[in-house]
């Protein structure tokens, strides 16, 4: 019986060593098998839909209105070429939607409302038929209204855009005079139409804050205006200007 039972044991060495080896090659294969990399998916480009409100402040330049001054309808003359400039600034708020591209790119469009309060001006001094006399004009304010559209970056965290839109501003006129030792002034302060384009550009700070920087052009519709009894001036207003601002997203 002992001789059976070592015999049995001594034949089933060879079964257990194969069991061993086999398992060792099982784990031996999983160790080398290769890492997988995990799956990145692409952060999702940030959102320019809806509503938003925001301020801005900016400089007002280098817009040439020649001041003349006629009597009765005939020119008497030229005072000479204003450039008025100054700051300006205030509120606006609008509305945007945008259309994603495979690239990544997004085209945003929307319409914007704004109030700015002005202080644009300039004036000029000369003589015309013996008497000296002052010539000034100021842009007050500006109410606007602009479509905007534009291109994002790949990563759509910066807005190229341009803008082109309808403006309505106070315009104040004046004339001061020296006759025969004594003065003589007037003035008209009358609403103006007018149009503006512009381009700039817009970068979120946050998902909600975003900055812009832009320059503008604005032209003024001209109007002849009087200042004291029969004697009118052809205003033409308008100026060229850049200006920064915040905007904050709904």
């Amino acid at each position: 019986m002992k001789k059976w039972k070592s015999a049995l044991g001594i034949r089933a060495i060879p079964g257990i060593l194969l069991t061993v080896c086999v398992g060792s090659a099982a784990l031996a294969g999983n160790v080398q098998s290769p890492l997988q990399d995990p799956v990145v998916e692409a952060p999702e480009p940030p959102n320019w839909d809806g509503f938003y409100a925001g301020g801005s402040l900016g400089y007002g330049f280098g817009f040439e209105d020649r001041f003349g001054v006629s009597r009765n309808g005939t020119l008497s003359g030229n005072l000479g070429d204003m450039e008025p400039d100054g700051l300006y600034g205030g509120v606006r708020g609008g509305w945007r939607d945008s259309i994603r591209f495979a690239t990544g790119r997004q085209y945003v469009y929307g319409f914007e409302v704004g109030y700015d309060i002005a202080d644009i001006k300039d004036s000029v001094t000369g003589e015309i038929l013996g008497a000296t006399l002052e010539g000034r004009s100021e842009i007050k304010d500006m109410f606007t209204l602009r479509f905007k559209g534009g291109i994002t970056n790949r990563s759509g965290r910066t807005l190229y855009f341009s803008s082109i839109g309808y403006v309505n501003s106070k315009v104040e006129t004046g004339l001061d005079s020296s006759v025969g030792g004594g003065t003589l002034s007037g003035e008209s302060d009358d609403r103006r139409n007018g149009y503006a384009i512009g381009v700039g550009v817009e970068h979120k700070l946050t998902e909600q804050l975003s900055l812009t920087g832009e320059y503008e052009y604005v032209n003024l519709k001209s109007k002849t205006v009087e200042l004291t009894d029969n004697v009118t001036t052809k205003s033409t207003p308008g100026f060229h200007g850049l200006r920064l601002g915040l905007n904050f997203q709904f």
